[in-house]
C-alpha cells in the first residue's frame, strides 16, 4: 500500500512544489521589465493562486481516493486476527472509483480552452440535429 498510495502522492507534491516555485521564480524575473510592476504583480498573483487552487483540488480528490485504502491496509496490518467490517472494503473500493471521476471532471473542467471545444461542439450538434428535424418536418 505504501508504494501505491503514500510514495506516489509524495511524489506528486514535490513535483506540484517544484511547478510552482518556477511560476513564482518566473513571475518575479518577468514582473520588473515591465512598466506598471503593480499590475504585473496583481496578473502573476491570480496566476499562482489557480495553480495553487488546481494543485490543491488535485491532491485532495487523490487523498480522498486513497485514503480508506490505506486505512483498510493499516487494519489488516495491525489486527490480522480481526476481519474490518465489510462496509470498509466497500466504501474504499467505491472512494476509488468516486474520487477518479471527480479529479477527470475536475480537470477537464478547469482546463478552459478543452471546456470551451466540447461546449461548441455539443451546441453545434444540438443546432444540427434541430435543424435536421425541422427540415424533415417540412417534407
Amino acid at each position: 500500500m505504501v508504494v501505491a498510495f503514500l510514495i506516489p502522492l509524495n511524489d506528486s507534491m514535490i513535483i506540484y512544489h517544484i511547478i510552482f516555485y518556477h511560476a513564482r521564480r518566473s513571475a518575479r524575473r518577468i514582473a520588473p521589465s515591465t512598466s506598471n510592476t503593480l499590475t504585473a504583480h496583481i496578473t502573476n498573483a491570480k496566476r499562482e493562486m489557480k495553480l495553487a487552487l488546481h494543485m490543491i483540488m488535485i491532491e485532495t480528490l487523490y487523498v480522498g481516493a486513497g485514503t480508506p485504502l490505506l486505512e483498510l491496509v493499516l487494519w489488516l496490518v495491525i489486527q490480522p486476527k480481526s476481519p474490518p467490517p465489510e462496509l470498509l472494503y466497500l466504501l474504499s473500493y467505491n472512494s476509488i472509483s468516486l474520487f477518479g471521476t471527480l479529479a477527470i471532471i475536475m480537470l477537464f473542467w478547469m482546463n478552459k480552452p478543452v471546456k470551451d471545444i466540447a461546449v461548441k461542439y455539443l451546441h453545434c450538434e444540438q443546432l444540427h440535429n434541430y435543424l435536421h428535424s425541422v427540415s424533415t418536418q417540412l417534407q
